[in-house]
C-alpha cells in the first residue's frame, strides 16, 4: 500500500514542481557597446638586408618579433605589396606568392609562418641564389591576426583571400574594427 501511494505521489511532485519553478519575465536588458572581432593589423617595412640565409631551407628569412603569440583559434592572413609601376600585379599580394621576373626563368617565393610565437617572413629564388642582387632596400608586408572563427565566417561567403581589398571589404560590411598595431 505504500508503495502504491509513493508512486502516485512522485508524478504530482514532479508536476508540481515544475509548474510552480517559473516566474515572471523580466525586462530586457540594455544593447552593449558594438563588439570588436579580435581582428589585429601589423604593417611591416622589413630591409632586405635583415634577412639571414637558412640553407637547411635554401632561403632567406627573419623574424618579425612585433606579432604576439599566435594560438590555436587564431589564424593568420599575410600580404606583400608588389609595386604596380614594375609589375602587374595587384599592390598588395596574398602570401605565399610566386614573383616571376621580367626576364628567365628565375622567380622568387615569398612566404610567411608561425611558430606559435612569431610570424617569420621568407624569401627563396628558385636558382637558389640570393633573391635579390644586392640584398637592399625594403618589402612592404602586411598580416592581419583573426579568430579561425572569423575565418570560417568569412570562407563561407566566399571573400577571396587571396584578394586583401575583399578582405577589408569584408571587414567594412560587418562593422569590423580592425585595430593597427
Amino acid at each position: 500500500m505504500m508503495m502504491k501511494q509513493t508512486l502516485l505521489i512522485l508524478p504530482m511532485m514532479a508536476a508540481l514542481l515544475a509548474a510552480g519553478c517559473k516566474g515572471d519575465k523580466g525586462d530586457k536588458g540594455d544593447t552593449g557597446p558594438q563588439g570588436n572581432a579580435n581582428v589585429r593589423q601589423y604593417n611591416y617595412s622589413l630591409n632586405l638586408s635583415d634577412f639571414a640565409f637558412f640553407s637547411a631551407m635554401n632561403a632567406y628569412g627573419t623574424d618579425v618579433a612585433s606579432v604576439p603569440a599566435i594560438s590555436s583559434t587564431q589564424a593568420v592572413l599575410s600580404y606583400i605589396y608588389i609595386d604596380p609601376a614594375v609589375d602587374n600585379y595587384n599592390e598588395w599580394v596574398a602570401m605565399p606568392f610566386t614573383h616571376y621576373f621580367n626576364t628567365g626563368n628565375a622567380y622568387n617565393v615569398h612566404s610567411y609562418s608561425v611558430d606559435g610565437t612569431s610570424l617569420w617572413i621568407y624569401i627563396r629564388n628558385s636558382t637558389g641564389v640570393a633573391p635579390y642582387s644586392p640584398m637592399s632596400g625594403t618589402i612592404s608586408y602586411r598580416t592581419f591576426v583573426i579568430t579561425s572563427s572569423q575565418l570560417g565566417a568569412m570562407e563561407s561567403e566566399h571573400v577571396n583571400l587571396n584578394k586583401m581589398q575583399d578582405v577589408l571589404d569584408y571587414f567594412d560590411r560587418h562593422d569590423i574594427v580592425v585595430e593597427a598595431r
